[in-house]
């Protein structure tokens, strides 16, 4: 429902579909607050937007809104309408909103009433909210996430889909449902909780788990050696974290038996707590992909912040208006009534913003498991393979209501289903790189995402904590993993681009992601790098890597080398701008020089074999901080390398051409490490056969 003031703004009526309107909002923030006491659907949101400091008066404060309509840029036959707010003093945030053509809305019995009424009220009462007639209005919405009838929601989603999905249906019959984790908690009891250990004990029920925020500083109960037997007796409520007893709830809830949770499931300290930590992060992708679902504690920064929340009615009822722009539908129809939902609204923001998926074990909980019902800060979401992030509001999909509309922000959901499909077509001895493989773009946008969440111990946990994830796509990429790189996408997925610093601890050789404590980013040009549009310049010979733990392919490494066989040609480096963490700089590339005889013998700026006509110039981004400041000037022997790796093989008119290479630095024992990447815009290879000085070789990477 909407006060006097907002449905005013969408009775103003533009010439044209390109028009632009402008106009004056409420008067004051009062009776902003005044609108969302009353159940205003926009005050409501702008209100929460509106920043001052408790104790400030506001009071004066004039709200002003800009409306338009403008196309979908995803669907260029739909209609998107735009309407922002800003007020007078500058202090109105993320007020920006999308007006989308509804569906299947009849006009309210009494509409035309309504609107001569609400006309009436402009005057003085602008602030006022009436009825509008649409049953979204009057639905009654529960006060909290933890009430019945929202659980009630979560089982029907659940049962929908176990019926009627066939996909889902797919990816439970890829998992092992003869398969459970080593300990689950049994609620079979409506007063206590216990341990199971599913060897002792015949289980044919399926189990949920939980995803959860520890906190910075946790005092979460947790199995120990010491408490084993105990907690296979009882696991008292009140050494449970809010948290977990709401998953338990909600779990009781939606009628699952059992549930899994990391830190009761697994031993945290005493005797055998090693030995049960490296068999658990192996079995990871089990655990989660043979859940039935995954609850999450989206909200949750940690235990004692519970599932449940408290919610205003106005946020989560739909929110409708006629809207009376001059547009007709290709049948003749009016577009009469719309749905008005915040930008931030859209389920992948509303999610992937909240304290839970900061969190770096979650991305493969999440992608592991077939199911996943998100507590969110005010409403709960349900995904699964069929149904992507639906919520309470739009239960059936936002698209359901709103067939024109298409949100631009995705977030993939389970690689169950596109590893399944890839798996079945490729041909295991066909190791041709195509950018046209899903499940590797997909691979890529998981560890760009991954990258950019927190670890509390990076060192230790950067391979294991998405060493389940990794086992799921090596059923598709032969399982031939190399520190945090599947063999067939190299030599492409070498030229990651850093957003973070390095560790100071080894973890992972210099030539992997996992050797950066902050984000990376794959495939950053426009086209991703791979066969069909790119030379290689570089192959990889040969990999070695060394185990912590020999029965964990994916899990943390002691040491790697990767031989590659390609070209190794001398460079300067320059600093010129700060980006970040690192430092974009200029490099200077000379094929000329590589020959053997010449490596000590540096050219100095003004040498004219530094002013040679083939010496190559690009940008280059540096990996570590040091690295950056120190730079790589030549003084009088070269310190740093360049290893090209691809060039575009299209456009030979020079028009798009784009060559990308390695940096590196020597090491006293011959071998080289990666100082960052390059890129150069021309054809780099002519440039290099012309020189004879230019020969293929082998080099070792650590």
């Amino acid at each position: 429902m909407l006060c006097a003031m907002c449905v005013s703004i969408f009775q103003t009526r533009g010439s044209d579909v390109s028009d632009v309107v402008r106009g004056k909002h409420h008067g004051s923030i009062e009776d902003v607050e005044t609108a969302a006491e009353q159940g205003c659907y926009l005050c409501s949101e702008l209100i929460l937007d509106y920043e001052y400091e408790e104790g400030e008066n506001p009071s004066g404060t004039v709200l002003s809104f800009e409306l338009e309509l403008a196309r979908m840029i995803v669907s260029p036959r739909g209609r998107l309408g735009l309407l922002s707010f800003e007020s007078a003093d500058g202090r109105l945030s993320s007020a920006t909103y999308e007006i989308v053509y509804t569906a299947n809305l009849q006009t309210p019995q009494g509409y035309h009433l309504y609107l001569e009424q609400v006309k009436s009220d402009l005057d003085k009462q602008p602030w006022r909210v009436r009825c509008d007639g649409f049953p979204a209005s009057t639905d009654p919405v529960s006060e909290s996430t933890g009430d019945l009838s929202v659980l009630k929601t979560a089982r029907d989603w659940l049962d929908c889909c176990l019926v009627t999905h066939a996909s889902c249906g797919r990816t439970t019959a890829a998992s092992d449902p003869q398969w459970y984790p080593k300990r689950l908690l049994d609620l079979s009891s409506e007063v206590r909780q216990h341990i199971v250990l599913t060897e002792q004990e015949i289980i044919h029920e399926p189990y949920a788990t939980l995803s959860h925020c520890w906190g910075p500083n946790p005092s979460i109960c947790c199995l120990t050696a010491e408490n084993m037997d105990g907690y296979r007796q009882d696991i008292p409520n009140d050494v449970l974290t809010n948290s977990f007893r709401d998953a338990i709830a909600a779990a009781r809830m939606l009628k699952i038996r059992y549930i899994w949770i990391d830190s009761l499931c697994i031993l945290q300290s005493g005797m055998g707590s090693q030995e049960d930590w490296q068999e658990h992060a192996v079995a990871m992708r089990r655990v989660y992909s043979n859940a039935l679902v995954n609850i999450a504690a989206a909200r949750a920064e940690s235990g004692a912040d519970g599932l449940f929340a408290s919610r205003p009615d106005a946020l989560l009822r739909p929110c409708h208006v006629q809207w009376g722009w001059p547009i007709k539908r290709r049948d003749g129809v009016d577009k009469r009534f719309w749905t008005i939902r915040k930008s931030g609204r859209h389920e992948s923001h509303s999610i992937r913003t909240l304290p839970l998926y900061t969190r770096g074990w979650v991305v493969q909980e999440r992608f592991l498991a077939p199911r996943v019902l998100h507590f969110a800060s005010d409403r709960i979401f349900w995904e699964c393979a069929e149904l992507s992030l639906v919520e309470e509001s739009f239960p059936h999909g936002f698209q359901d209501s709103c067939p024109e509309y298409k949100t631009i922000v995705q977030w993939p959901f389970s690689t169950t289903e596109i590893t399944l499909e890839a798996s079945a077509v490729r041909n295991d001895s066909d190791l041709q790189a195509s950018s046209s493989d899903p499940t590797w773009a997909l691979w890529q946008g998981m560890l760009n995402e991954y990258t950019r969440c927190d670890l509390s111990f990076p060192d230790k946990d950067m391979f294991v904590a998405i060493s389940g994830i990794a086992e799921r796509f090596g059923s598709s990429f032969n399982h031939e993993y190399v520190a945090g790189f599947f063999r067939q996408h190299l030599p492409f997925d070498l030229l990651w681009q850093n957003k973070g610093e390095r560790s100071e601890t080894y973890r992972a050789p210099s030539w992997s992601w996992a050797s950066i404590d902050g984000g990376v980013q794959f495939a950053v040009e426009d086209c991703p790098y791979c066969d069909v549009c790119c030379n290689r310049l570089a192959t990889v010979k040969d990999a070695f890597v060394e185990l912590v733990n020999v029965d964990n392919i994916y899990g943390a490494v002691k040491g790697a080398e990767l031989v590659m066989t390609g070209y190794l040609l001398p460079c300067e480096i320059q600093a010129v701008a700060t980006t970040g963490t690192g430092l974009r700089q200029k490099v200077a590339i000379f094929p000329h020089l590589a020959h053997d005889k010449l490596f000590d013998h540096a050219p100095q700026p003004d040498d004219p074999l530094r002013q040679s006509t083939s010496t190559i110039f690009g940008e280059a981004d540096i990996d570590d901080e040091e690295d950056s400041l120190r730079g790589f000037a030549v003084v009088g022997q070269f310190t740093a390398w360049a290893i090209p790796i691809i060039e575009l093989k299209i456009a030979p008119d020079n028009s798009y051409a784009k060559h990308w290479g390695l940096l590196v630095k020597k090491k006293s024992c011959g071998k080289y490490e990666r100082l960052g990447i390059y890129r150069v815009k021309e054809w780099v290879m002519a440039k290099m056969l012309e020189e004879k000085a230019c020969i293929e070789q082998d080099v070792c990477l650590v």
